[in-house]
This record gives C-alpha cells, structure tokens and sequence, in this order.
C-alpha cells in the first residue's frame, strides 16, 4: 500500500485500536490508490528487476518506462542483441570498463558514456529497478484526500449528495462530490507524460 493502514485510518478519525474497519479501509484503499496509479501512468512502489527492451538510438541516452530508477542497491544490467541462432537470440551483457565507461540515471535519463547505444529496433535489453522506496509525502496526502471522499460517499450514504439540511430547513453546501481530477493534479509532477 502507498499509505499505512494506521495512516488512512488517522486521517478518517477513526480509532486506531479499533480493527472493525479495517478491511474496508484497506478495500477502499485499493482503489483509491488504483486511480493515483492510473493517473501517473506508472508504478510508484519500488519494483526490482525490470526487464524491458529498447530501440537503440545510436544515442548516449535513453529514457526507461518506469522511474525513478533505483540505483542504490543494484546497477543497470545492460544487454545487447547479438544475433538469433536455430530460433534462439543471443544477447551480449556489456560489462562496465570494456564495453563502456560508466552507465547511470539522471533526469529521467539512462546515460552511457564511453559507447552509444547501438541503432536497431529491440536490440537493448535494460534490467533495472525503479520505483519508490518510500512513497513521497505529496502522493500520500493525495490518497488520503481520495480516501476520505470515497469513505464519506459510500459509509454515509453521500454519493451523489451535495448538501444537507439540518431540521430546521437550512442548507449547508457541504459537497462530496468534489472533484476528484483537482486533487490528483496536485502530484502531476509524477506523471508520466509518454503516456
């Protein structure tokens, strides 16, 4: 999950020592962070050992699928294809100080220096991991806003309510139908716009 349990339920005000709901809030949770997801058009959750291939563009650089790539533990496994043989593709590993001098992300960017990535069309197989270790501060705050909206809709009956009068007749204009793309576009510095 993007968002603790502990930390949905903080947010809702409910009791943390309770665990009644506990299995609805992390139900709920699956969608609201489904539509987070969706809306950045990636992963945000580390993820390790990607697999993807790439056209090579002759190029010191290409720009990976997902990211931000995680290099702290792992390095960019970089192969090249090398021909197919009685139906079997061969791949070449380059190896760092022969092949190339040195391979590293920066601004969305897979850089190679000493060698360019050679022309063709899936002829670069790039092993990495990319994702976030931790869940930025900005995207959990956005799930918690879509949590509540989904909470107050559906566990008290607001969907498609947007006032309530108390018994005396007055009106309060409080809308829970609020719209929803306002509050993702609060972590569209996230997206990934090669959608």
């Amino acid at each position: 999950m993007l968002v603790t349990l502990g930390d949905y339920k903080t947010a809702l005000g409910l009791d943390l020592t309770s665990n009644t709901e506990d299995t609805k809030i992390t139900q709920y949770a699956l969608e609201v962070e489904k539509k987070v997801q969706n809306y950045i058009g990636r992963e945000i959750e580390l993820v390790t050992e990607i697999t993807e291939l790439y056209d090579g563009n002759g190029g010191h650089y290409l720009m990976p699928r997902q990211w931000p790539v995680f290099e702290e533990d792992t390095a960019i496994l970089l192969e090249i294809y090398d021909g197919t043989t009685a139906g079997v593709e061969s791949w070449d590993t380059w190896v760092l100080g022969t092949d190339y001098d040195r391979l590293f992300y920066r601004d969305g960017y897979i850089y190679i220096d000493g060698a360019t990535f050679p022309d063709g069309v899936n002829n670069i197989r790039l092993t990495y991991d990319a994702g976030y270790e931790y869940t930025p501060d900005d995207i959990q705050n956005v799930c918690k806003k879509l949590m509540k909206i989904t909470y107050m809709k559906i566990d008290h009956n607001l969907l498609g309510v947007s006032s309530k009068s108390d018994s005396v007749g007055s009106s309060s204009a409080n809308t829970y139908e609020l719209d929803e793309m306002k509050i993702l576009k609060e972590i569209e510095s996230y997206r990934d716009l090669r959608l």
